[in-house]
């Protein structure tokens, strides 16, 4: 690997975490408390813009370098911070294994199941 390609996947690696930190918060405010569908809809604008801003610097990344590396480093990323909030947001600290888990219909109305 390139010492530019290189730099470049460390690059998408710290501006991927800061921008789906600004955009959605942290893992544990959304593991808080039992989301409203406010906060669902709230939540999914951000991860949809950390999306947009994570794959677009591995696109213009991989762009510079000359390599597909830094795209499949972002989409990797995008994988991850969106797992981890869809995971955190449905396993809510008022969640246990009595309690049902809480779901986001098409409409983003709370749903239990």
């Amino acid at each position: 690997m390139k010492d530019e390609t290189l730099n470049a996947v460390i690059l998408i690696v710290g501006t991927s975490a800061a921008v789906y930190s600004a955009f959605c918060g942290s893992y544990f405010a959304a593991a808080e408390h039992e989301p409203d569908a406010d906060t669902c809809h709230r939540m999914r604008l951000g991860e949809g813009l950390g999306t947009f801003v994570t794959v677009a610097l591995g696109i213009v990344a991989s762009a510079h370098v000359g390599d597909s590396v830094p795209l499949w480093v972002s989409l990797g990323m995008v994988a991850l911070f969106v797992s981890g909030f869809e995971y955190a947001s449905a396993h809510t600290g008022t969640n246990n294994a009595t309690t049902p888990v809480s779901t986001i219909s098409a409409n983003n109305a709370i749903v239990r199941r």
